[in-house]
């Protein structure tokens, strides 16, 4: 079973020897804001995964965004093509995320429109 996008951050934290605390002043965060999303289960804003991500160049963006392969990359790359491969893939994968919740959202609307329209309907 794969892991919640915030045991992923869970994860990080741990992995990286890091208070929660810390983690959130160095993703530019708060803590509190750290302990909703892991008491809600919620997923992690673009901001804190951006953060992540520039933070911790080992780490594999597609694991912190799909929990899929490994969460640190072992091998360092230098190659300037291959660096820049990575870069792409990282945009593709961010710019999915940024769909999925914008399809999110519609969705809620829709669903608090029929909702407010059966209300008006009922009177």
């Amino acid at each position: 079973m794969l892991m919640t996008a915030s045991q992923r951050i869970k994860h990080i934290i741990k992995s990286k020897n890091l208070t929660v605390e810390a983690f959130a002043e160095q993703t530019g965060t708060t803590r509190g804001a750290l302990n909703q999303m892991f008491k809600n289960d919620s997923n992690p804003k673009l901001p804190l995964l951006e953060a992540c991500l520039n933070l911790f160049p080992e780490l594999n963006p597609r694991w912190l965004i799909t929990g899929k392969g490994n969460a640190w990359e072992t091998e360092q790359t230098t190659d300037y093509e291959a660096l820049q491969k990575r870069m792409v893939e990282m945009e593709d994968l961010m710019n999915n995320v940024v769909l999925k919740m914008e399809e999110q959202v519609a969705a809620s609307f829709i669903d608090i429109k029929e909702r407010i329209e059966k209300l008006e309907n009922s009177k």
